[in-house]
């Protein structure tokens, strides 16, 4: 995570929590320990969500299957716009293990448009064929 991102995560964070300490002066009677526990608990769940987003493009398996993908989606852009059946079901089946990595990941891996492509093409690939 850069600086900046930081630094605006802190800056949300904080204003969350006093956004949440006014809400809770108007409706609830003033105690410091609950305030407290809350924004703990607030400030512990941001930090989970961002590592965990983190994590996710930095996971083995998921950097070996995007290089396939890549190697995949370059392979397509070098086809004549067509190809045998033979050649396709060739094409599918070694591409198959990344297909089934990135079955319906579109949205989880959003930052990486490399996915939503190969999903596209590879979920209708079977239209390729002369």
């Amino acid at each position: 995570m850069d600086e900046l991102s930081l630094k605006l995560t802190i800056g949300l964070m904080s204003g969350l929590i006093l956004i949440l300490d006014t809400i809770l002066k108007m409706y609830v009677s003033p105690r410091p320990t609950t305030y407290l526990i809350s924004a703990v608990i607030l400030i512990i769940l941001i930090v989970y969500r961002l590592l965990s987003e983190k994590k996710k493009y930095e996971n083995p398996t998921y950097l070996k299957n995007l290089q396939i993908i890549n190697e995949f989606l370059a392979m397509v852009r070098l086809l004549n716009d067509y190809v045998t059946w033979v050649q396709r079901d060739r094409i599918k089946s070694e591409y198959a293990i990344a297909g089934k990595f990135f079955k319906n990941k579109t949205n989880y891996y959003k930052k990486e448009t490399a996915v939503k492509n190969f999903n596209e093409i590879f979920e209708d690939f079977d239209n390729y064929i002369i």
